[in-house]
């Protein structure tokens, strides 16, 4: 019981921290985008704005702000779906939201940032958790001590942006996989499943989840044959629910649409070349699709069409010669560990 009170003193602290934060600081570059964007969802039901990474944190940091109210003016949204291009407008529109809510502004992105500070705390008790069953009350409040007062925790678990909510998210969907792996019960399956999908609304790289999971299932049923057959219907149902709860977020945005009906910019999905240093990465080349006229033309994409789309500008924005930093080095297309 102690450990449980020493835990809940420790994340509570760190709200608080978090909390003070958002108030202190302005609104950083990627936010000034993600709140208008989180806010179009909820008024028009449109997944267009900042479709890079998924809208789940954006949703729910964006949530109070709709209930309170805010100037918008979807103009130029209209206007880039109207023309049915892959033009990125998230920092504009970001631009025009602040502009119309004058100072203001700096307050409905501290109330958007306090929503999401759960996040951090569902990372917390799962760390917590997780380190408990493993290795008793000591290490578990040794690890919620380290994910409390994480830099890097303290830093983003206080912004609208969804690093803190992937990691904490992904941690909640792993423990609770592990607890599946150790006892494959159907209760557990449900959690897992929810919680999988989940981590999947946060961010694009969450996809390793799915492949890992199930390396994972057959590193550790091994041998036994019998048991892996008895587990895998229970498996298929996580990764069903997953998938469900995934394409929930989007309310179902273009799901099947055929694969050769989209309109890509990346050089790997159609026929384009590599975007010039000196030109705007984001900027429409061609609207070719390599998939249009063959066989697979006609398949029907099981994902969201605008989670399809983001990933086609993510890809197109690593084949710029964009500069990325790491460690004191700028290379012209990242690492394949790491693009920024």
């Amino acid at each position: 019981m102690a450990t449980k009170y020493a835990a809940a003193i420790l994340l509570s602290l760190q709200a608080v921290l978090l909390a003070w934060g958002a108030v202190r600081h302005s609104p950083t570059y990627d936010e000034v985008a993600h709140l208008p964007a989180g806010l179009s969802h909820w008024e028009r039901g449109d997944y267009h704005l900042y479709r890079v990474n998924p809208p789940l944190v954006r949703m729910i940091a964006s949530l109070p702000v709709w209930f309170l109210g805010a100037d918008t003016d979807w103009s130029r949204l209209d206007s880039v779906i109207d023309s049915d291009t892959n033009k990125r407008i998230d920092f504009e529109v970001g631009a025009e939201f602040i502009a119309a809510n004058g100072p203001r502004a700096f307050w409905l992105y501290t109330f958007a940032r306090w929503a999401c500070i759960p996040f951090a705390t569902i990372g917390g008790w799962a760390v917590w958790r997780w380190s408990r069953k493993l290795y008793g009350n000591g290490s578990a409040i040794l690890a919620v001590a380290l994910w409390t007062f994480s830099p890097m925790v303290i830093g983003h678990g206080q912004l609208i942006t969804p690093d803190v909510a992937a990691a904490s998210m992904g941690t909640l969907a792993f423990y609770l996989f592990w607890q599946w792996l150790r006892e494959p019960l159907w209760r557990h399956a449900y959690l897992v499943g929810a919680a999988l999908g989940s981590a999947e609304l946060t961010k694009t790289t969450w996809v390793i989840a799915i492949p890992l999971m199930l390396t994972l299932w057959l590193g550790f049923t091994g041998i036994h044959c019998q048991q892996r057959w008895r587990q895998a219907s229970q498996l298929a149902f996580i990764f069903g629910l997953a998938w469900f709860v995934f394409v929930l977020g989007y309310s179902g945005d273009g799901l099947f649409k055929p694969l050769g009906e989209y309109q890509f910019q990346s050089q790997a999905f159609s026929e384009t070349e590599p975007v010039d240093q000196d030109e705007e990465v984001h900027d429409v080349r061609s609207k070719n699709n390599r998939f249009a006229g063959t066989w697979m033309a006609g398949i029907p994409v099981p994902l969201p069409e605008q989670y399809v789309l983001g990933v086609d500008v993510q890809k197109a924005n690593f084949e710029s010669t964009t500069l990325s930093y790491l460690g004191g080095e700028l290379r012209s297309q990242g690492w394949w560990y790491y693009s920024a």
